[in-house]
């Protein structure tokens, strides 16, 4: 068989939560379920991004992990709120309105947004240039 090559974390990522939002889970008011696959896409995804281990840690080690490898702090700030509501649904029992799951949906597409590896294009004029037009050709 031949092999495919392994899609980049954000696109894999990207397909997982649309999986996640298409699935029954929300409609059959499984919204804790929801929650910790949600949760788990996000983890999987800044383990194969970052390189940190998200399995067996509290999202306050994930947090750490993140300051760590100095994601930004956009990108940590969107990452506290969206563990702090899934922790709330996961661990005690709140039950978010849809707005709030809504919000917890959009963060894990924002901090992937975010972080998301994108390379830069290339050229062969890029390699070529001396870094002062490069820097110059902005203004």
């Amino acid at each position: 068989a031949p092999v495919v090559p392994a899609l980049p974390a954000h696109e894999q990522a990207y397909r997982e939560m649309e999986r996640v939002l298409a699935s029954s889970l929300l409609r059959e008011g499984k919204v804790k379920e929801f929650h910790v696959e949600l949760g788990e896409i996000v983890e999987r995804y800044l383990a194969a991004r970052f390189g940190i281990v998200t399995l067996e840690r509290t999202s306050l080690e994930l947090m750490e992990e993140l300051k760590r490898v100095r994601v930004g702090s956009e990108p940590q700030a969107v990452a506290r709120e969206f563990f702090v509501q899934t922790d709330l649904v996961k661990f005690a029992k709140h039950f978010p309105a849809e707005d709030e799951i809504r919000r917890s949906v959009d963060r894990a597409y924002r901090l992937v947004d975010l972080t998301k590896l994108v390379a830069a294009p290339e050229t062969v004029e890029d390699a070529a240039a001396p870094a002062t037009l490069v820097a110059g050709s902005a203004g």
